[in-house]
């Protein structure tokens, strides 16, 4: 954990909601951030080692909702953004959100934290990675 966030490339403010006033993540959820960001970098590493790079660049698109947020958006009323659980992410630059996807899952085998994965490679490719309690990965595509 560092001052600007609970990893060195994952800040409070990229976990914070996207809503017009960017309500904090909750500070009693440090546990799930740091997690969460556990599995960030995990993904960062993954994906820099697909294309022979120390680094690559993951943008958060979306992470902790609140509530009015998340129906303003079009979120799962029981979904993990609001439990400070989810990110939604745009792929590294140079990879589809399909082969991002399968770096996603492949680390959720692996690793065993991320449980949940949906792929969304319409309108605005990303895809949603999330460390719900549940046992088990289900992946998904929208």
């Amino acid at each position: 954990m560092t001052p600007t966030g609970p990893s060195v490339h994952l800040s409070w403010a990229e976990l914070a909601c996207h809503d017009a006033v960017k309500t904090p993540y909750p500070g009693a959820w440090l546990d799930r951030a740091v997690a969460l960001a556990a599995e960030f970098e995990s993904l960062r590493l993954a994906c820099a080692h697909r294309f022979g790079e120390e680094s690559v660049s993951i943008i958060v698109i979306s992470a902790y909702r609140t509530p009015q947020h998340n129906a303003k958006v079009g979120g799962k009323a029981a979904g993990h953004h609001l439990d400070g659980r989810a990110i939604d992410a745009a792929p590294p630059h140079g990879m589809g959100a399909e082969e991002f996807a399968g770096i996603c899952i492949e680390q959720g085998r692996l690793r065993g934290i991320i449980r949940g994965v949906g792929i969304y490679a319409l309108d605005r490719p990303h895809v949603h990675f999330d460390i719900r309690p549940e046992l088990g990965l289900e992946t998904w595509r929208e």
